[in-house]
């Protein structure tokens, strides 16, 4: 027996044989016309095999001419296996962490259609399930009441997913596609009233086969109270009619606790004053109308639009929010009218999942 390459003998059988490696020989004599018993030979086929394959034998002996064939074989494809494989960290406790999911497919990357992620006690509702697609590199955040998806954010590239248990930022997160493996790399929060041990479970979805849901670790997110305050403005005393401030915020339960910042540059009243509000998960900050009774249409941080009212003025593109651990900072590039003119308190106000800060005048800023 002549094996090609992409096969390995296992066994070669039959009965009256004495059959050693990949020969097999007998001694007794064959009448004319008759048959020896057949020879099974029994290989192992390599995944990475090529087709077809051609399979050669030869026979000699007793006097006779030696005889040589050659057979073709098709070697069918593995059915394609998506698998989940790892989270790392498997355990561990705390509201902030990045976790890399990690999920395989024997078809390659190219086979795996979804990966999903759920951090949560049982249930879909008031659970952090996430999903990615990879053909959009969207990632989605299911609700609250586990009925359907909140507006995706694509990793990498913009957006924070954020409902009452978790959010996601998905400019700091990361998918990872090489060969027949894929990591999904997430940096997440957790609000403390999402407190407890949640089971970590992975599900992936290839072209022709799924994994099922797969609990391959747990997350404990502690019970501590969140607290945020308000902390400083720089500069916190000052005169002129154009001024980047930075306004400093803190939350113990991390900064994926924060929901809103708000900043009052004023004269003891809403209306007639520069009140400013962002929003933590969709980066828009808003300013009050002059008559201090609604927003005025928003702008987004670092992306595109000036507000403006006849107090005051922000250039939302030089503005930016920092956030890492439990420090938040609101960097806003301000303007001040003529006719604003006097010195204004700079209070702070911030709103956590569980806890805010009321108001706090924390500078004076003095407009000529």
């Amino acid at each position: 027996e002549t094996l090609p390459a992409g096969l390995t003998l296992v066994a070669m059988t039959g009965t009256g044989w004495t059959c050693v490696g990949n020969a097999c020989t007998r001694s007794d004599a064959l009448a004319a016309g008759a048959s020896y018993p057949a020879i099974t030979v029994t290989v192992n086929v390599a995944a990475n095999a090529a087709s077809p394959q051609i399979n050669q034998v030869g026979v000699s002996g007793g006097s006779s001419a030696s005889a040589n064939a050659a057979d073709s074989t098709i070697v069918n494809s593995a059915s394609p296996g998506i698998s989940v494989v790892s989270v790392t960290p498997s355990s561990g406790s705390g509201v902030q962490q990045t976790f890399s999911f990690r999920y395989a497919d024997t078809a390659g990357v190219g086979d795996i259609t979804q990966l999903w992620v759920s951090v949560n006690s049982g249930s879909t509702a008031n659970a952090c399930l996430l999903l990615w697609d990879r053909a959009s590199n969207a990632l989605n955040l299911y609700n609250d009441a586990g009925s359907g998806w909140l507006p995706a954010a694509r990793l990498g590239v913009s957006g924070t997913l954020t409902n009452s248990q978790c959010s996601v930022n998905a400019v700091a997160s990361s998918a990872s596609l090489s060969g027949t493996s894929a990591v999904l790399n997430l940096a997440m929060s957790f609000t403390s009233s999402f407190s407890g041990t949640k089971n970590v479970a992975l599900y992936g979805l290839g072209g022709s086969s799924n994994t099922g849901w797969q609990t391959l670790g747990t997350w404990t997110v502690p019970a501590a109270s969140a607290n945020i305050t308000a902390v400083s403005v720089t500069p916190a005393s000052g005169s002129g009619v154009q001024q980047t401030f930075s306004f400093q915020y803190a939350d113990t339960a991390g900064v994926g606790d924060i929901t809103q910042l708000w900043v009052s540059v004023n004269s003891g009243s809403t209306a007639n004053a520069c009140l400013l509000l962002w929003d933590r998960a969709s980066n828009a900050l808003n300013l009050y109308n002059d008559a201090g009774s609604g927003w005025l249409p928003a702008a987004r941080l670092g992306v595109s639009g000036t507000l403006t009212n006849s107090q005051c003025s922000v250039n939302a593109v030089a503005s930016s929010a920092s956030l890492s651990g439990t420090s938040a900072a609101l960097n806003l590039a301000m303007s001040f009218t003529s006719s604003f003119g006097g010195t204004k308190d700079v209070a702070l106000y911030g709103l956590g999942g569980s806890s805010n800060t009321g108001w706090q005048t924390l500078g004076t800023w003095t407009v000529p």
